[in-house]
Order: structure tokens, then sequence, then C-alpha cells
């Protein structure tokens, strides 16, 4: 945590990163400022965390409906946590990593499961629940990122971390998952909700 540490200083880099990746029309507001005070707090592992029951062991699920603007935040704190921790993330989509399987099989997304020796060990899955659920691969089946969620759960167990963001709630992460992922899920992730109208249509 930074001796100097200014809530406000913190707010206002955010809000510069925010220009540089996403441009002009990105806003701190009474939408996504909560939840951006909150990523500030973990991402800086300050003593507020507590307040806001974020715990540091545990990754970032962002969850909102579509166009609250997850992806882009998750993106600026990628940028916020380098520079400030030295630490990051490999990142990949939900899609993308069905896609990878149907291609090249579980081989091609073993650096996103197991992390063996790979740097940075953590993950950030984009989109969860967007993917198809099932894939093939030489005719063998798989629901692709239930295993990558099984795998990075045993790498949680070792203390690295996995985020992500999803549209999905929690019933839905239930149906989607099953239960007994979506109790992984649980112990691995806090939970962070964003609110707000969808972003994209309101700079169309």
């Amino acid at each position: 945590m930074k001796k100097d540490f200014n809530i406000n200083k913190e707010l206002y880099i955010i809000n510069q990163i925010g220009r540089r990746i996403v441009g002009s029309q990105f806003v701190i507001d009474d939408f996504n400022r909560e939840v951006i005070i909150k990523l500030i707090f973990y991402f800086q592992e300050n003593k507020n965390c507590e307040n806001y029951n974020l715990k540091l062991n545990k990754g970032i699920l962002l969850v909102g409906s579509n166009g609250t603007g997850k992806t882009k935040l998750i993106r600026i704190f990628r940028m916020y946590y380098f520079h400030y921790q030295r630490k990051g993330w490999i990142e990949i989509s939900a899609k993308d990593a069905v896609s990878l399987y149907q291609i090249n099989g579980m081989e091609a997304l073993d650096k996103y499961m197991n992390a063996k020796d790979y740097n940075p060990v953590q993950v950030y899955i984009d989109d969860l629940g967007s993917e198809p659920i099932f894939a093939s691969y030489f005719g063998t089946k798989v629901d692709v990122i239930k295993e990558i969620l099984n795998s990075r759960y045993r790498q949680f167990e070792k203390g690295k971390l996995t985020f992500a963001t999803t549209n999905l709630d929690t019933s839905d992460l239930k149906a989607r998952y099953g239960e007994r992922i979506y109790s992984r899920m649980s112990e691995m992730y806090n939970f962070i909700y964003i609110q707000g109208e969808d972003r994209r249509m309101k700079n169309i």
C-alpha cells in the first residue's frame, strides 16, 4: 500500500488511464464510482478492503449487464496494477478459449489453466458465460470454461489469482456452471456488482 495514499488522487489517475485506454467518453460517475473505489483499494492492497469485505487472497469477478464497462475497467486496472505493484495477468476471452480448444485441444490452454512456469501466473477471463457450452476436438466434447475454472481453483489453492467479468447473475452462473463450480467460484472471487445503463448505446 502507498504510504501517501489519497483516494481523490487515485481517482484522478484512474480517470487519466481510462481516457488513455477508452477515450474521452470514459467517465467516473454514480454508476461506477463505488466499484472503482473498491478496485483501487483492492489493487493497492489497502486496509479499507476490510470495509467492503474484499479479500486479497481472492481474485475479482466483475458482474453486470451488457455495456456497463466491465471489460474496460479491468483493462484500466491492469495498467494501474502493473504501475503500482509490478504485477499483471495474462488474458483470454471465454469465446477465444473455446476456439483455441477446437483448433489445438486442451494443450493450447495450458498456460491459462496451470500457469506452471509462466509469468505472470495470474489469469483474466473475459465475458464468462458468452461461450458455447460444449466444444469438440477430434471427437472429444468438453465444457472448456468449466475445465479452466476447475484448474484455476487448484491454482487458487496455491495462492494464484484469477480475474473475470460476466453478464450472468448468481442464478445464471449456477445454472450455467453448476453448484460445484459456483461454490468454487465463491471461494476464488470477490464478487463486485456494477450497475447502470448500456454505455455503448449511450455513446451511439
